[in-house]
Parts: structure tokens; C-alpha cells; sequence
């Protein structure tokens, strides 16, 4: 069991093989385009994380920035990755929001995983395709939430099914939930959301997000808890969003658990 100790930076590991250019790797490389222009080769760079996601693989020319890691009491971190400015504005993060889910939280969160663990392809929970009396969409709804805490109730958390007030007030959902999935990532089940933040005033989108969220099971002050740890693609620029996508889905193909 691991302690929650997060002091350790998260930091490279060694140098992996060179990406080859765009042309080569069609839908599955990240936007090199910038870089093979110049004529330059841009490696894979693995990391070794403080958290769950154990090592990562990320392209070398994307900035590290560490954000986060408080320690105790929140035993929190948060790191972000960006890219080369020409790809445009959006971020990779990897990050424990620090606080433990309640027993709860934690129980139903890990049934959900442990009653999926065996799917090889993604388990649809909930699509914003599917009409709202729609049976799936009804329990899909139901399951958000049921499983706020997990998304965070200041974040994925405070969605169109756990906060009715209408947009134009502070109080309104900061976030639009698309899509709720669990998917499969190295042999590990996890759960995965795609949404929008909104802007609580006027409910136009603000930033596009993918994310993961996985569970990490911690001793902390002799009591063992469940965090909730994440890795998400996230930008307010729809074109470099979608442009990154591919990237972000390699990255996470890459976890070492």
C-alpha cells in the first residue's frame, strides 16, 4: 500500500525512441508539425510520477511545470505538461486533488471498478446523444450523481445532473458533462469523462476537457482511504484540443501502473 507521501518531483526517467514525423503516424502522434519543419526530431521523454500513474511517456519538447505537492495535510500535486506554443494553447495535467473520499465515495467507486474489471472496451455510462427518457440516460445521470465526489463537487462534480440552478448565476454547474465511460488503460479500469467547462454566467463554453480518474488506496495518520488521482487534456481552444486529442490517448497508453 502506498503511503501518500508526494514529496518525491515527479522527474525523467531516460530518453525513449524518436517520434517520427506526422506524416508517418497519422492519427496516433502528437502535432509535430512546427518541429519537422525546422528539421528537428523530437524524442519521447519517460517520467516517473509521484502518484498512481507510476511512469508516463511524454514528447520531450513539451514544458514540465509542477504545481502542487503540499504534503500533509492535503497531500495534494499537481503538474501540468505544455507543448510548443505553435500547437496551441491547451495542457496535459496529472494531479491528486488531495482530499480522501469518504467510505462511501471510496465503496462505491471501487465496485464500480472491480464489477467492470474484465471489459477490454470502453463501457459506455452515459452519452448526451442519448434522449433524456431514455433508460440509459436516466441511470447515467443517476450514477453522476452518485459519483460527484469521485469527479470532485467544486469540479466534474458540479455538472447538469448535481446542480439544477440555471446559468447566469455564480451558483450555476461549472462543468457539462458528454460523455461518462470506463475504459481500460494497461490492464487497469478507469473511469473517463468528457465534458466542457462552462462560464457560470452565461453557459458558453469556457475550456474543452478528457479526463481520467483512478483510485489510489493510501495509508494516512495510521487510516487507510481512498484518493482520487487524474490525468486530462484540457484547453480552451477547440481546434488544439481535438488536434491533441490523439496525443493525449497515446499518453495514456503509455502508463506503467
Amino acid at each position: 500500500m502506498a503511503t501518500g507521501d508526494y514529496s518525491k518531483p515527479i522527474e525523467p526517467v531516460h530518453q525513449e525512441r524518436q517520434i517520427e514525423s506526422e506524416t508517418r503516424l497519422l492519427g496516433d502522434t502528437w502535432v509535430l508539425a512546427q518541429s519537422d519543419k525546422a528539421g528537428q526530431k523530437v524524442n519521447d521523454q519517460t517520467y516517473a510520477t509521484p502518484g498512481v500513474f507510476g511512469e508516463i511517456t511524454m514528447p520531450s519538447n513539451w514544458d514540465l511545470t509542477r504545481r502542487g505537492g503540499n504534503g500533509a495535510p492535503n497531500f495534494d500535486y499537481l503538474y501540468t505538461f505544455k507543448p510548443p506554443a505553435a500547437q496551441g494553447d491547451v495542457e496535459i495535467s496529472i494531479l491528486n486533488r488531495g482530499g480522501a473520499l469518504s467510505q462511501a465515495g471510496a465503496r462505491g467507486f471501487n465496485e464500480l471498478l472491480e464489477q467492470n474489471k474484465d471489459i477490454t472496451a470502453p463501457r459506455i455510462l452515459f452519452d448526451k446523444s442519448w434522449p433524456s427518457n431514455d433508460p440509459r440516460a436516466i441511470r447515467g445521470a443517476e450514477l453522476i450523481r452518485d459519483l460527484a465526489e469521485v469527479l470532485g463537487r467544486n469540479h466534474q462534480g458540479d455538472n447538469q445532473f448535481t446542480n439544477n440552478i440555471p446559468f447566469g448565476s455564480a451558483r450555476a454547474p461549472g462543468f457539462h458533462i458528454d460523455r461518462m465511460e470506463l475504459r481500460e488503460v494497461n490492464g487497469k479500469v478507469v473511469l473517463s469523462i468528457e465534458g466542457e467547462s462552462k462560464n457560470k454566467l452565461t453557459g458558453a463554453t469556457a475550456a474543452h476537457f478528457s479526463g481520467i480518474y483512478a483510485p489510489n488506496r493510501v495509508e494516512r495518520f495510521r487510516s487507510d482511504v481512498t484518493e482520487v488521482h487524474q490525468m486530462y487534456l484540457y484547453s480552451a481552444d477547440g481546434a488544439a484540443f481535438s488536434a491533441n486529442k490523439p496525443g493525449y490517448n497515446r499518453a495514456l497508453r503509455s502508463i506503467q501502473w
